[in-house]
This record gives structure tokens, C-alpha cells and sequence, in this order.
């Protein structure tokens, strides 16, 4: 049962509750309703592409026009689609847009030379020198920084700022700091940077860095490993929590159907 491949926001799905996982990921069953908060990422993450993309033309579209592709991906994305009880799709949809209008405010696109970036690096055995299986991902956005370095950039959407415990411990960033090092054939520390719009009642658009090194990039490997042994092992238990309350396979669940 152990899989081909893996990502980092796959293992999170992981921890966070290895019964969803399987019943996603390997029993691929039928989804209770798609949740508003995947939808909004997704088309938020859309929006901002459609934005550097022309930033690579000598272009800076206005908040109107970012707004707009934004509406196009969210109209379409949840046409027919049935969202989590009790959602105000338009609600959801206006919070797009103002976290939107303050990122296309806000935010100074340095140099650009990666957007949607698939990367695909093979996790090597720190023991045995074998690979294990291969990290996938996307980089959101890779710039270059003044001295020429690749800086790989992930957008988030968020209810609070991170802190940075919180970007120290983000297991996304650490998978995409030991890519990024195998990728641009990096030494030393790996900068990354995540650009946040926080969802305040006034929003804001907060930009982080954080470091990544070598023994970060030995400690996921091993993680990883882990949690492939626990997978192919058929270690797919439930974690209940209030993780549970917007799960969209929960009639699924020995436990929530209960």
C-alpha cells in the first residue's frame, strides 16, 4: 500500500488523520461536499498566478482585474457543486476578493522566473543510499533575490499570522526547502518566503521568510520514511478532533457516521 509517490501536503493529510487519508486518496469514495476553504485556496492560488504571469510581460494587473479572474475560477469551480452545510457561497466569494485586493495592493514582485513549477526529487535512504519514492509538489512562485539566488515563495490564505515557530515547523516548507536544494543545486541554508493574506476583519498581506538546511533536510527524509512504513504497514486509524467537524467524507467514517 505504500505509494509511488508522495507530497508534503499529503503527509499533513496524514497526521492530521490517516483514515481520511485512505478513504481519499486510496479508496477514492464519493465526497459529502466539496468544502468552501479548498475551493477558495484553490481559485485564490489561480487569481495570483493569472498575476505573475503578466508581471513576467512588464505588466501589474490592478486589484479589479486580479478580482475578476478570481470570480471567473470561483464561479466555475462551484457551479453545481454542493459546499459544506451552512455555507454562504457568497460570503466565501467575498472573502476572496478583499484578501485579494490588499495582495495585489501589497505586495512587490521581485524578479520572477518560476510560476506553478511541478518538481518531482527522488527521497534517498540516509542508511542505505536507496530511494525510498519520490517527493512531488508545485512551487507556487520562484523569484530571485539580490544576489541571484532562487527564493521559492508559497501563498497562503490564513486566520491569524504565522508565527515563526510556525514556519520553522511547517512541514510544506521543509519539503519544498530540500527540493529547491536538489533542484537550483544549492549549499548552505535554503531561504524560502511564504506570502500570507490573513483573514483579519481588515485584512493584511504578511510576508515571512524562513531557513532550511541540511540536517532540516536529513530530519524530513527520515520522517518521511516513517510515515511510508506506517502507510504500507495499513495504518490507517481515525483522529478525532475538530478536524472532524468539516470533513467532507465523514459518513465515510466508522467513527463519524457512529
Amino acid at each position: 500500500m505504500m505509494p509511488a509517490y508522495l507530497s508534503a501536503s499529503r503527509m499533513v493529510q496524514y497526521l492530521m488523520c490517516p483514515l481520511k487519508y485512505r478513504l481519499v486518496y486510496v479508496d477514492k469514495v464519493e465526497p459529502d461536499f466539496l468544502p468552501s476553504n479548498l475551493v477558495l485556496g484553490s481559485c485564490i492560488h489561480s487569481a495570483i498566478e493569472g498575476f505573475y504571469h503578466n508581471i513576467q510581460e512588464g505588466i501589474r494587473l490592478p486589484a479589479e482585474t486580479v478580482i475578476e479572474l478570481f470570480e471567473s475560477y470561483f464561479d466555475a469551480g462551484t457551479d453545481g457543486k454542493t459546499l459544506e452545510p451552512g455555507c454562504d457561497r457568497e460570503a466565501v466569494k467575498n472573502i476572496g476578493k478583499s484578501l485579494l485586493t490588499v495582495f495585489a495592493r501589497d505586495v512587490q514582485p521581485a524578479e520572477v522566473v518560476g510560476i506553478e513549477e511541478k518538481f518531482r526529487i527522488p527521497l534517498v535512504d540516509l542508511d542505505t543510499g536507496e530511494i525510498i519514492t519520490n517527493l512531488v509538489g508545485v512551487f507556487d512562485l520562484i523569484e530571485l533575490d539580490s544576489e541571484g539566488t532562487p527564493v521559492v515563495v508559497d501563498h497562503k490564505t490564513a486566520a491569524k499570522r504565522y508565527s515563526d515557530a510556525d514556519l520553522e515547523s511547517n512541514l510544506q516548507l521543509t519539503a519544498y526547502g530540500l527540493a529547491s536544494r536538489q533542484i537550483h543545486q544549492l549549499e548552505g541554508t535554503v531561504l524560502l518566503r511564504i506570502d500570507a493574506m490573513i483573514k483579519n476583519k481588515t485584512p493584511v498581506f504578511d510576508q515571512k521568510f524562513t531557513l532550511r538546511t541540511v540536517e532540516t533536510d536529513q530530519r524530513f527524509v527520515r520522517f518521511a520514511s516513517d510515515i511510508l512504513q506506517a502507510m504500507d504497514s495499513g495504518a490507517f486509524f481515525p483522529n478525532t478532533g475538530w478536524q472532524c467537524g468539516s470533513c467532507q467524507v465523514r459518513s465515510h467514517c466508522y467513527m463519524g457516521a457512529a
